[in-house]
């Protein structure tokens, strides 16, 4: 659990107590465990609100002037001068006395911990003014507060590169924006330790410089001129939405209590089992398997065996025994398809998923080789377990002018038969539809006769997990909706990805709601195309880094839900 730090100190005589409540007010209402430090002013006005609040606990009652960065300040033999470039009626004295007093106030409420948390977050009073899908960061901060978070952690929002040694005016003199100032979030001893570093060097600064600058700045100084004891994990933000939206490695962590199958794949010459997608049709469970001619180094690297800098795709279909979910044989993959192949990249189809509409088996892949335009397109065709093939193709154009089209998951309309009044039965024909993107959800149907795919259903997804969504498996019928698998990345070098559960409603599809983000074994390149809910226990087909593949299988309960 998170508690959150804030202050409300009146810095000047012109504040306004009722301009100070509704920005209070917003952050409460986030109903994540609050400590919030007053001046006597504002006491009597925001101790009548609390009562509404049960997540807000008033700490100490404080001045300004009884903070230990004012008695450092006073007691300097020199009077520590303010930035040249500042702006003269906001950044005074006393405001920037009061930016470097929640130090104090982080020191206070985690040696108080009055909600027995793990993690602390500072949040300026103020910070969800900064906000503009508030309802999205909301849903996102509460996930958080009931995620598992990671420790050792501190991490900070900044705009900047780090500051350089010999540039040391740009923190003394101007605002400087490596880091954004109103928000940082971290683990119990990491928090101490930076509290205990700015009371240990803030002193010194002072004598040194003879200097009094925002906390932000004093920040950049401590990471440059004293990293050996203070290396913040620093993550690209503003003062945006985009301050809270921190690495997801610090709340990811891999699936507990999993079991692992791993098949015994034939050999390819020069080639290496990959993703596996799965379907179950006709009383039957199919897999098809991606092969690919290189190998990824841990830095991301790729080595290709042919000497050719040419990804090479090929696949192979195999059914999984009832039971024990193990293939029972293996066939590879001819490709029938009747298109003329251009250079590029890659060559054939890649990241197939199957599905089926109208008791046909079909596929929905990736392709270079087939695409007329060279670049990255969506390719649909049927696939024919009983010959091993696949026997044909359509290249399809998005809905936008875009560069690389991937992850389109097929999502069938079901119609159900009807009898009519003359007691004879309308059979409906089920509706073939692809999931496009995430944010907002958009879902296409294909235009046949024009190759293209048409958005015909548009959702607003509030979540800001959502604009980084993408595929990844095809959805399955669960009591209570479709169920599938979607993920998203960060790149880290190499790059991690971060897995969630997405129900959907039945008949509009729309989200209802996701899981916690989850990694399988580790934090690194970790693909899922397969996937399937077999009686109490999910089942997972992945792909480590772009090889190894293996199935896991957990129960139902260790994933939770937000």
């Amino acid at each position: 659990m998170i508690t959150i730090i804030t202050s409300l100190i009146k810095k000047s005589q012109t504040e306004n107590i009722m301009e100070m409540v509704p920005h209070f007010v917003s952050l409460a209402m986030l109903g994540i465990p609050i400590c919030i430090y007053l001046s006597p002013e504002y006491d009597k006005e925001l101790s009548m609100i609390m009562d509404f609040f049960p997540n807000v606990k008033k700490m100490n009652i404080v001045s300004l002037s009884e903070t230990y960065v004012y008695e450092e300040y006073n007691n300097a033999s020199t009077p520590p001068e303010l930035p040249n470039q500042r702006n003269m009626q906001k950044d005074t004295l006393e405001s920037l006395l009061y930016s470097h007093t929640k130090h104090e106030f982080m020191e206070n409420a985690i040696s108080a911990n009055p909600w027995n948390s793990t993690h602390f977050a500072w949040m300026d009073i103020q910070i969800m003014d900064l906000i503009k899908n508030k309802s999205g960061i909301h849903q996102y901060l509460q996930g958080l507060n009931k995620s598992i978070l990671s420790t050792p952690y501190l991490t900070f929002p900044g705009c900047w590169s780090k500051l350089e040694k010999d540039k040391i005016n740009d923190v003394l003199n101007s605002v400087h924006w490596r880091f954004c100032g109103g928000f940082c979030i971290g683990d119990k001893d990491s928090m101490i330790k930076f509290c205990n570093l700015h009371r240990e060097q803030f002193p010194p600064f002072l004598k040194e410089h003879n200097k009094l600058i925002w906390d932000f700045n004093f920040w950049a100084w401590l990471e440059t001129f004293h990293e050996d004891n203070w290396k913040p994990i620093w993550y690209r933000g503003d003062h945006n939405d985009s301050i809270f939206m921190m690495s997801s490695d610090f709340y990811t962590a891999p699936l507990s209590k999993k079991t692992t199958l791993i098949y015994d794949y034939p050999q390819i010459h020069n080639y290496y089992p990959t993703s596996a997608a799965y379907l179950y049709t006709g009383g039957k469970h199919i897999l098809n398997t991606r092969y690919v001619n290189y190998w990824i180094y841990p830095n991301g690297c790729y080595l290709f065996n042919s000497g050719k800098q040419l990804i090479e795709n090929k696949n192979m279909l195999s059914e999984l025994n009832q039971a024990t979910f193990l293939p029972e044989y293996y066939k590879e993959i001819r490709e029938q398809i009747d298109l003329p192949i251009t250079d590029g990249i890659s060559k054939g189809i890649e990241d197939i998923r199957l599905y089926e509409v109208n008791n046909q088996v079909k596929y929905v892949a990736t392709t270079i080789g087939y695409s007329p335009t060279g670049y990255p397109r969506i390719i649909v065709g049927n696939y024919d377990i009983e010959n091993a093939c696949i026997i044909d193709g359509t290249v399809i154009n998005p809905p936008y002018d875009t560069w690389s089209e991937k992850n389109w998951i097929p999502i069938i309309k079901k119609e159900n038969n009807t009898t009519n009044t003359n007691n004879t039965t309308n059979t409906n024909i089920d509706e073939e539809l692809f999931i496009y993107k995430w944010s907002p959800m958009e879902i296409g149907k294909i235009d046949y006769e024009k190759k293209e795919l048409v958005i015909v259903k548009r959702y607003p997804t509030s979540s800001p997990l959502f604009s980084k969504m993408r595929g990844s498996t095809i959805f399955q019928e669960v009591e209570d909706g479709l169920l599938g698998v979607v993920h998203f990345s960060e790149e880290h070098g190499p790059r991690h990805y971060y897995h969630m559960l997405l129900l959907l409603d039945k008949e509009t599809f729309a989200p209802i709601r996701y899981t916690e983000t989850f990694c399988f074994e580790k934090l690194g390149v970790e693909f899922c195309i397969g996937f399937a809910v077999n009686k109490d226990n999910y089942m997972f087909w992945i792909s480590r880094h772009d090889r190894d593949p293996v199935t896991i299988q957990i129960e139902k309960s260790t994933i939770k839900w937000i």
